[in-house]
């Protein structure tokens, strides 16, 4: 006759029964006390669930515990944490599973009578029939089930399961696995609480990493890149993941402290004088200070110190060497070669070699030697990557006919055989490069960048002919459009010339991607082939932060936003509208008041605009007004805010400049317009005028009344001139 297995104590009385009392009671306090560091140390949920589980069916010695949430409103049981010693089911496919109360009567009678449920075979008649299927499935003949409450609430069960047949559930351990469960609830519980306020943390944070986006796009896809550099460093480097996984959070937060940061210092071209400096250096003490009570001590040492230099130079501590935190130490690294890699309206990226070369120079003095050659190395493995997804595009390229492609303009098209063929040429060369992931084509138009092509199969993955390229400006393609507006006489001659190295990052993955052009038989550049090859899915990401400040934008989302940028955005023109240059003004004043520099508004007037309406029409009047504004863009800096102030009257706020170099700026502006307008057939003129502060109003209002005044006085002196306030 088989001897019957007796857990943690004896069923009777030995010899041994002091000795084993005593074992069982240091098990007993030993296991407590490690629930109760969860509850007091660990606030990751998934964490708490799968040590709490562990250590239950190890301190009563089942080979199987598994946590169960119950849900009051539907009467169902799902798997929150699944402890298999054995592993002889895939935790994976058992974890999140929901149970019916078919399939959980045991747990339910246990929730129900408030005590332990002990099931000592598979013909215990409590035993439902879906119940003794799974035991049966799974070779399981014993069970225990502990009910658990919160606050006099249901909260879910604890099952314990033995597969051998032989084993005798004693009282001792079923009054320990209660004491732990009763533990376990307010572990659970507290990590639960503290997974909802994350979650809350997260989406403020995302909502104001959202107002940066708006603000200064640039900065959105710097940290997502920044991120992913990081995440490739440390597992060079053999950073564990959870440290990592801190670290990329660290970098999606790194600038968010830049929201407090006025545009004209953000996107400045020259060199910073010193108050703007000392502004633009706070930041990192700004984001610390922003994330200080939402992330651990690593994360905000990480933010708040990485501008620190091995060498002692950086900000905001001075600190040096090892005494620099090492998350601060690798995101300076990378942080620094982005800012150096990646092209923005005010300054163009530094080709691939010499972006390497300024890591090597800055070895040992702004960064770490001994971080340097891995990120490197890197850097290295993503060129490969590049080139490869460059050689793909090519050869798309070169197969497809430019001007077959530029006929391509609307999605009826799709059914044509010329739009058939040339994604069946994307394809085949995409199943060529097992590597690549996506292949597609697009132009630019005036409204921005539409795909035409897409290789992907999947007609719910599929894009279409005129298909919007990108919600965001952190996109190869977009970023040369960017490089454009910014003075670059060829946008496509943009995006073509750089010998950048760098990725992008979408809610997808990170990725490679390699370009080339599409020429019609003059040689002309028609359209482009992007290629993205990955080099990271999503899932292999550390942290939720990826996802969190990679979403989509959802319909709400969006409309929101566009709602956003509607509200202060001129329609006609797509310049700033009138309440937001007023809104602008105010704070470039302020800004001056404090640092003491020139803040300048010119009011420009298109002469004798109605008689254009009057002779051509208002269409071609609203084309004219279309026209003049995004000239008044090119014309200006990036960081001046050009805006429709009613009419055919335009305003600009350009700040730095003194007042000589403001009239000869107005008269360059001027001269330009003209020669615009006289190309366009119009013979209309533009008179301007010049107010400045602290010249001539030491406020809005006066600074405004002022700047008119000047307008009328050139209007009166004979028109199509410009007029400083004060000149007359």
């Amino acid at each position: 006759m088989e001897e019957p297995r007796v857990g943690l104590s004896g069923a009777g009385s030995t010899s041994g029964d002091a000795e084993q009392l005593l074992a069982a009671s240091e098990r007993k306090l030993h296991a407590l006390s490690r629930i109760a560091e969860a509850i007091a140390v660990d606030d990751d949920l998934d964490a708490v669930l799968t040590g709490i589980s562990a250590t239950i069916a190890q301190a009563v010695d089942f080979p199987e515990c598994n946590i169960y949430e119950y849900s009051e409103v539907s009467g169902t049981f799902r798997v929150l944490a699944d402890y298999d010693r054995e592993e002889t089911r895939e935790a994976s496919d058992w974890q999140g599973r929901v149970c019916s109360s078919e399939e959980s009567g045991v747990g339910l009678r246990a929730l129900e009578s408030g005590q332990p449920v002990v099931i000592a075979s598979l013909d215990d008649p409590h035993l439902g029939v879906l119940e003794r299927e799974l035991m049966e499935r799974f070779d399981e003949h014993v069970m225990v089930m502990l009910p658990m409450f919160y606050g006099g609430r249901r909260v879910g069960v604890i099952e314990l399961c033995d597969r051998d047949p032989a084993r005798v559930v004693v009282d001792e351990e079923v009054s320990l696995a209660r004491a732990m469960a009763g533990q376990a609830v307010a572990a659970i519980e507290n990590a639960k609480s503290l997974d909802s306020l994350r979650v809350f943390n997260m989406n403020s944070l995302q909502a104001l990493a959202s107002a940066l986006k708006a603000k200064d796009p640039y900065t959105h896809g710097h940290a997502s890149r920044v991120a992913a550099y990081a995440v490739f460093l440390c597992r060079e480097l053999g950073i564990d993941a959870r440290l990592t996984a801190e670290l990329e959070k660290a970098c999606y937060l790194h600038d968010i402290g830049k929201i407090g940061i006025t545009d004209r210092i953000l996107q400045k071209r020259g060199r910073l004088n010193l108050e703007e400096r000392a502004l633009m250096q706070a930041h990192a003490t700004m984001s610390a200070t922003i994330i200080e009570p939402l992330f651990s001590t690593e994360v905000v040492d990480a933010v708040r110190h990485h501008h620190e230099a091995w060498d002692g130079s950086g900000y905001p501590g001075g600190l040096q060497g090892a005494g620099i935190p090492l998350l601060a130490r690798v995101l300076h690294l990378v942080d620094s070669y982005d800012a150096m890699s990646y092209s923005r309206p005010y300054a163009r990226a530094m080709p691939y070699d010499r972006a390497r070369e300024e890591l090597e120079r800055g070895a040992g003095r702004h960064f770490d030697s001994e971080l340097v050659p891995p990120f490197l190395k890197v850097l290295e493995g993503m060129r490969e990557m590049r080139l490869g997804a460059s050689e793909a595009a090519t050869e798309v390229a070169d197969l497809i006919d430019g001007d077959e492609h530029a006929r391509l303009v609307g999605r009826y098209q799709e059914d044509s055989v010329a739009y058939s063929d040339m994604v069946e040429t994307l394809r085949r060369v995409r199943n060529q490069h097992p590597e690549v992931r996506y292949v597609t084509t697009a132009v630019l138009r005036e409204d921005g960048a539409r795909f035409i092509l897409d290789a992907e199969e999947d007609p719910a993955l599929r894009s279409h002919i005129g298909d919007p390229y990108a919600l965001s400006l952190d996109t190869p393609l977009l970023s040369a459009m960017w490089l454009g507006r910014s003075g670059q006489s060829d946008i496509y001659k943009a995006w073509f010339e750089g010998e950048e190295n760098v990725l992008y990052v979408d809610e997808w993955g990170v990725w490679v991607s390699g370009v080339a052009a599409i020429r019609n038989r003059r040689g002309e550049t028609v359209a482009v082939v992007n290629v993205d090859v990955p080099a990271v899915q999503m899932a292999s990401i550390e942290s939720g932060a990826h996802r969190v400040f990679n979403q989509p934008l959802d319909e709400g989302d969006l409309q929101a936003r566009t709602a956003q940028v509607l509200a202060i955005t001129d329609e006609l023109t797509g310049l700033y509208n009138h309440g937001y240059f007023q809104d602008q003004l105010q704070q470039e004043l302020t800004l001056a008041g404090n640092e003491m520099h020139t803040v300048a508004a010119l009011l420009i007037d298109l002469d004798g605009f109605r008689s254009v309406n009057e002779r051509h029409g208002f269409a071609q009047g609203d084309i004219m007004l279309h026209t003049v504004g995004q000239a008044l863009l090119k014309e200006t800096r990036a960081f001046d805010t050009c805006a429709r102030f009613g009419g055919a009257q335009f305003a600009v706020i350009s700040a730095d400049r003194e007042l000589s170099e403001l009239t000869d700026f107005a008269e360059t502006l001027r001269r330009r317009l003209v020669v615009l307008l006289a190309e366009a057939g119009e013979s209309a003129t533009v008179s301007i005028g010049v107010a400045a502060f602290p010249d001539h109003a030491h406020d809005r209002e006066t600074l405004l009344k002022a700047a008119h005044k000047a307008l009328k006085e050139a209007k009166r002196q004979g028109k199509n001139r410009v007029a400083v306030a004060g000149s007359a």
